[in-house]
């Protein structure tokens, strides 16, 4: 037991976090005044509270790529920018202070990879010449290294050897990923640690995977080299303690890990040579002379496409929501994100009687209700980066924002429009930084309206006011607007005028901004990406029509059309069923398959595969809902699903699962209280269409 608690203590010193700040000040690195003091409670300073992995507070402003627009001010008289500014500029104070100025021997890190998220800290940096060693030491475990270094191993030294090498690589990066999940510790605190760095900042930390392979790969490359070519061993273990240590040190000046997750990754690489590098040439001689391995691949995606229909046709009802008396239907879905595993997610519901219901997830117990809203309910959205921020849009020409964790009706921060808009659909982008609404037309303007999503404590009770619009490249109702999952600065929005157009918000003005004008000729009601890297957007027309483009293909003479089916009820044979509507779509990552959703009026969902070749179905669930569903959420992490219907309730399906009532609610559909204008597209209108 003795030393057992030896050993809890050295670990718990190896992984404080201020031994990190110690050695980056000890290096030459400054952060900016303060950092280095305690930070303040949240419930004392009013401040939020520590941001999950390691992060620190955004940035106030934002540059090239932050997903920061550059919008024109609003046509017809209405509010516009103040004068002197270029078009479509940002005003000053919109938000925050902008970028600071940077000085020789500062520097700003590289940007997240995966959210786009910037560091908060400028930072000093007293030792220029061990910021760039350093600099050098982390590139060598970043992708573009490797891009570089094992081709060049291939063509240029040793075939025999490269291949080998990416062999050890591979199951270093697997294992060292799937412990990092498994474990799941979070990056070292920051304050006290300066980063210099937040490109990998939503990984986990433990252990450090830079340190795994700039440890592995050294000794692999001796390994393997030693005795097939000529050189004295010493030099061979000189490249290896360089390599090693340059790499693990950087990833402790660079603020991203302790020094245990280094000494963990170390060891961790050298225990997977030990057991791996015999069977390296095993696994290479499978792969040069097996006959069915170039088959493994389309194997592998038809198995993981009958995954999906086993997983689909097991999910049963987990659990249902209270019932209720009255005949609400539930509009929308959307589940609070989060990285940490046990926390408990919340499910948000808009409904047809003004009203957002918040639910656990795991139980379905009803946990708030906003209520009291002036107009219709266009949809809810939760933040990216705080599970507990949730956002809607009602057709009064407002959208607002609780904090789920208050027990109050009131909003933590209001977004107005210009006078006479009707906001009908919004969402937020993947950083939290802007949020675009699109409004019903009025007379002949229809606007895509744009704000600055940052909170400001000093003003909290205040409206915030527009950015500024988008305002021709719609001539009717603008129906969807959908935020790129991955980057920023990239939004889609579709209209009952048969458009989807998507744009760059980084331009100066919207002309520019507009990259691609996609015509599905009918009016728009759904749309989303998919494909590798979200490179594609597809849409759904109010007469359940299917369109879905390739925008790779936008500059080249390939066309973008990969499907377009104007009735989708038409082409869908489903045996003892019938398909009467569709209700969305998801892409599913892990199969690299895009699916629709559409469903029955008695309640029964069918899913079905989207391919360029056509449609097909993948499975039916039945005796779930007794009317028509509204609105689904698939959660990928455990397959499982929740769906909200015409008849008031809030299912959640899971695989397996057992219902421990069996009591199914009749049906309490009525004539419905939100009426859904369907307009037919004119094909006469004027659009870019490639």
């Amino acid at each position: 037991m003795a030393l057992l608690q030896r050993l809890a203590r050295l670990a718990a010193y190896l992984q404080d976090p201020q031994k990190v700040a110690d050695f980056q000040r000890l290096c030459g690195v400054e952060g900016p005044p303060g950092l280095a003091a305690s930070p303040p409670l949240a419930e004392e300073s009013g401040a939020p509270g520590p941001l999950a992995n390691g992060s620190c507070p955004a940035m106030n402003g934002g540059g090239e790529g932050d997903g920061w627009p550059r919008l024109r001010a609003a046509a017809g008289g209405e509010k516009r920018p103040p004068k002197g500014l270029g078009n479509g500029a940002i005003p000053e104070g919109a938000g925050g202070e902008g970028p600071p100025q940077q000085t020789w021997g500062r520097r700003q890190p590289r940007r997240n990879s995966l959210t786009g998220e910037a560091a908060c800290q400028e930072i000093a940096i007293r030792n220029p010449f061990l910021y760039y060693l350093f600099n050098l030491g982390t590139e060598l475990g970043n992708e573009l290294f490797y891009i570089l270094f094992f081709p060049f191993c291939i063509w240029n030294l040793d075939a025999w050897m490269g291949r080998r090498l990416i062999i050890v690589w591979v199951w270093v990066m697997y294992l060292g990923q799937c412990t990092k999940d498994v474990i799941r510790w979070p990056r070292p605190a920051s304050p006290p640690v300066v980063k210099l760095e937040v490109f990998y900042n939503s990984e986990y930390s433990m252990p450090s995977t830079h340190a795994m392979s700039g440890t592995a790969i050294p000794l692999a490359l001796v390994l393997l080299s030693y005795g097939r070519w000529q050189y004295p061993l010493m030099y061979g273990l000189i490249l290896v303690i360089c390599w090693c240590s340059l790499v693990c040190f950087s990833r402790i000046y660079m603020g991203m890990h302790s020094i245990l997750d280094v000494i963990a990754g170390f060891l961790y690489a050298i225990l997977i040579l030990v057991v791996f590098h015999p069977a390296v040439d095993l696994i290479d001689n499978f792969n040069l002379t097996y006959k069915f391995l170039p088959a493994l691949g389309t194997v592998f995606l038809t198995t993981a496409m009958e995954k999906i229909e086993e997983q689909f046709a097991n999910l049963r009802i987990a659990k249902r929501c209270a019932l209720t008396e009255d005949s609400t239907y539930l509009l929308d879905i959307d589940v609070s994100k989060s990285v940490q595993a046990e926390s408990n997610h919340l499910v948000a519901v808009s409904c047809s009687n003004k009203s957002i219901k918040v639910y656990s997830r795991e139980t379905l117990h009803l946990l708030r209700e906003y209520s009291g809203h002036p107009g219709l309910l266009n949809g809810v959205r939760f933040a990216h980066t705080s599970e507990n921020m949730l956002f809607s849009a009602c057709s009064d020409g407002t959208i607002k924002c609780w904090d789920t964790r208050l027990a109050t009706q009131e909003t933590i921060q209001l977004f107005s429009g210009y006078p006479s808009n009707v906001f009908i659909s919004f969402d937020i982008n993947c950083s939290d930084l802007i949020v675009c609404a699109g409004t019903e037309k009025v007379e002949e303007d229809t606007f895509m309206v744009f704000w600055d999503a940052r909170s400001n404590t000093n003003y909290a009770c205040a409206a915030k006011e527009p950015l500024g619009t988008y305002s021709e490249t719609h001539n009717d109702d603008i129906t969807k607007i959908c935020f790129h999952p991955m980057k920023p600065n990239l939004v889609a929005s579709g209209s009952t005028d048969g458009l989807v157009n998507v744009f760059d918000i980084n331009k100066e003005n919207e002309d520019d901004a507009l990259i691609a004008t996609c015509n599905s000729n009918s009016s728009v009601s759904f749309i989303g990406w998919s494909g590798k890297d979200y490179k594609q957007v597809y849409c759904m027309t109010h007469t359940e029509g299917f369109c879905w483009w390739d925008l790779t293909q936008i500059d080249t003479e390939e066309p973008m059309t990969l499907l377009q089916i104007q009735d989708v009820r038409e082409v869908v044979f489903i045996e003892n069923s019938n398909l009467n509507y569709l209700i969305g779509g998801l892409y599913h990552e892990k199969a690299d398959k895009l699916f629709i959703v559409g469903g029955t009026a008695m309640g029964n969902i069918h899913l079905i595969n989207c391919g360029i070749d056509g449609l097909s179905l993948v499975g039916t669930l039945h005796g779930g809902h007794s009317a028509a569903v509204r609105s689904f959420y698939w959660n990928m992490t455990d397959d499982s699903l929740l769906t909200g219907g015409e008849d008031a309730q809030l299912l959640l399906w899971k695989p397996g699962a057992v219902e421990r009532s069996l009591v199914k609610k009749a049906s309490m559909k009525i004539v419905s209280s939100v009426q859904q204008r369907v307009r037919i597209h004119s094909n006469s209108l004027k659009s870019k269409k490639k």
